[in-house]
């Protein structure tokens, strides 16, 4: 039975126990994506899921792989036009430890220059690889031929110009949906 409960933040806590199952997902679902996004943000959200990979003020890119490695997690993240979410995948009793990573990560990223301008590069690949994949490039130009100009027209990865006119030190994303903005935001100042 699915179990949903709003915390006094306004966090929403969805629970499924299932009795015969060992293993555990737990996920933070971002209500923004792509959608969120205007012209010259284009790519953001993407970004900052590349971006909370590489590490917070306890811990680098390696230390979070290896952590969840260590017991046997698995942990990723995607973005869509509707919401961005990471996650992990771990054994029932890893969960708390999963958790404490996850949320680490979450709210604790660094953000660190070098490593903003080495994920740039690393996107910037990353489209290149859609644009050079059919069945990838056909939902962009349906996406466009449907809904034009507006932000889910776009692609969800940006483009090469909006992600390279993300630039500059991080001060503030503000996420919208169940996020607090006051203690929760991120952002890339546009050029």
């Amino acid at each position: 039975m699915v179990q949903c409960k709003t915390l006094p933040n306004g966090v929403r806590i969805v629970t499924e126990e299932m009795a015969h199952v060992h293993s555990t997902s737990i996920g933070i679902w971002i209500n923004a994506g792509s959608r969120n996004e205007t012209a010259k943000e284009n790519g953001i959200a993407h970004f900052i899921e590349h971006m909370l990979f590489k590490g917070t003020d306890t811990m680098n890119a390696q230390d979070i792989a290896v952590r969840f490695d260590r017991f046997g997690g698995h942990v990723n993240a995607f973005t869509s036009k509707e919401y961005t979410c990471f996650y992990t995948k771990v054994l029932e009793r890893h969960a708390e430890e999963a958790v404490s990573l996850l949320t680490d990560m979450f709210f604790r990223s660094e953000f660190l220059e070098e490593e903003i301008e080495r994920e740039r590069q690393v996107i910037i690949e990353e489209i290149r690889m859609v644009e050079d994949t059919a069945d990838d490039v056909v939902h962009d130009l349906l996406d466009v031929a449907a809904f034009g100009e507006h932000s889910i027209g776009r692609p969800i990865l940006g483009t090469e110009a909006s992600i390279n006119h993300l630039r500059g030190k991080i001060y503030s994303i503000l996420w919208s949906g169940n996020i607090d903005q006051r203690t929760s935001s991120f952002q890339l100042p546009v050029e």
